[in-house]
């Protein structure tokens, strides 16, 4: 019983993890992967370009859909390899060589819109 009560209190005095934490990639990638933009040439210069615009939610998740189309493409970030994919569904990230692993970020385009709207501004 002693054991029990001791294993509870020890259970107690742990730190509270997030869990959103635990299976997700860190804003900070995140907001350097959002800068590479699409596999087309050019590509994150047309997206600035168009945030600079500010454009409403549903026009910007229309174009982000339409600029980055369908494919992926692989990334280091700070010495750690990240894969992207996006398609209609939005832009899923993922750490090592593809994005089919359990901690991974996905953003719908409007969110990824809202990401880079938010980092434009910061910038300027």
């Amino acid at each position: 019983m002693e054991a029990i009560a001791e294993a509870q209190a020890e259970e107690k005095r742990q730190p509270e993890i997030d869990a959103s934490s635990i299976h997700s990639v860190s804003d900070a990638v995140v907001d350097h992967i959002l800068t590479s933009g699409g596999n087309g040439r050019h590509s994150i210069e047309r997206i600035v370009a168009f945030i600079q615009k500010s454009p409403n939610n549903e026009d910007a998740a229309a174009y982000l859909e339409k600029e980055y189309g369908v494919g992926g493409k692989g990334l280091t970030v700070a010495k750690m390899k990240y894969a992207m994919w996006f398609d209609k569904k939005g832009v899923h990230i993922c750490p090592g060589n593809n994005t089919y692993g359990t901690i991974f970020t996905h953003l719908p385009c409007v969110s990824a819109n809202d990401k880079m709207q938010e980092n434009a501004e910061e910038k300027m």
